[in-house]
């Protein structure tokens, strides 16, 4: 019982936030929103998702190369097509990044190193994406009603990258503790791990993917009749993203939207069309990895592991 009672309570939070948001605004404004959007620009933002796809997954592919495992160019982009599934279909954000770190296992990767290059590849993407939002902020500065809401986004950057930075520097003070099972999984978040770990070439791919995430965004919101300017996309989309990154709903569903509601009806865009750029957010990344994910689940790819080895030093 105890099992399904999490995924039960997170589904509850996001059915509970979303009817908050049905209630509050017309269904009928958001679903003429939805008629109305411009295909093109639909289009334009797929293309960028699944550019950020594959730069995420040459990110992934560098940092394993790094840690000892050369994972090729091949899994690693099909892993972070069902990944991508995957967080936003099971109740947790992060479901997807666990099923990648047993598909490294699963295919004769030592676990911890596993759960190392995906927890690397992650945290990175986060940090930076907190950075790139505080750097976006003087874009809505003028434009926002609440300066408390644009000063909280402007420290999101210098906060998540404090607490790794913490992170990292008590990693390393409690030696012992990186000789545990689990402490191994955390050894390269340590300061002389980090060092080790990441590169000039993985921070500018992590720079990158989401820069081709933040122009999908912008792509989006186009398409359904927001104008707005690409660095204040950055700040709000990023906030919302942010926020529906914390584990309490079903893969960050009606969190999401209530940030993206919030966030940008701060700077006087019309909640309805709020909505409907985070369902689309959403909606898109689901949308192109489906295919793929079927089709691993149909061809067999799924059992890859029992043949592949990953060659690892």
């Amino acid at each position: 019982m105890r099992t399904y009672l999490l995924p039960l309570l997170k589904a509850f939070v996001s059915l509970v936030f979303l009817a908050w948001i049905a209630r509050a605004l017309d269904p009928e404004s958001i679903a003429s929103t939805f008629r109305d959007a411009s295909l093109g620009w639909l289009l334009l933002a797929a293309l960028c998702i699944s550019v950020q796809i594959f730069v995420m997954s040459w990110r992934w592919q560098a940092i394993s190369s790094r840690i000892g495992i050369y994972l090729p160019w091949r899994e690693a982009t099909l892993w972070m097509y069902v990944g991508q599934f995957l967080n936003g279909a099971l109740p947790t954000s992060i479901g997807g990044d666990a099923f990648r770190v047993w598909l490294m296992h699963n295919a004769g990767a030592d676990l911890a190193a596993a759960v190392r290059s995906v927890l690397i590849e992650r945290v990175s993407g986060v940090v930076v994406l907190g950075i790139m939002v505080s750097l976006a902020v003087p874009w809505i500065w003028s434009i926002s009603s609440s300066k408390n809401i644009a000063t909280g986004l402007a420290f999101t950057g210098p906060v998540l990258f404090g607490l790794t930075v913490l992170l990292a520097k008590g990693v390393a003070v409690i030696p012992a503790f990186l000789e545990t099972r689990f402490g191994r999984y955390l050894s390269p978040l340590s300061a002389k791990g980090a060092k080790k770990v990441l590169s000039v070439q993985i921070i500018c791919l992590a720079f990158m993917a989401s820069t081709f995430g933040f122009a999908g965004a912008y792509f989006i919101c186009l398409g359904v009749g927001i104008q707005i300017s690409f660095p204040a996309t950055i700040a709000l989309v990023g906030g919302a993203v942010l926020i529906s990154v914390l584990p309490i709903s079903f893969g960050g569903w009606g969190v999401r939207e209530a940030g993206m509601v919030a966030l940008m009806g701060n700077t006087g865009i019309d909640p309805s069309k709020a909505v409907s750029m985070s369902l689309l957010w959403g909606v898109l990344p689901l949308a192109l990895s489906l295919p793929v994910f079927v089709w691993w689940i149909a061809s067999g790819e799924g059992k890859n592991g029992e043949r592949l080895r990953l060659s690892v030093r």
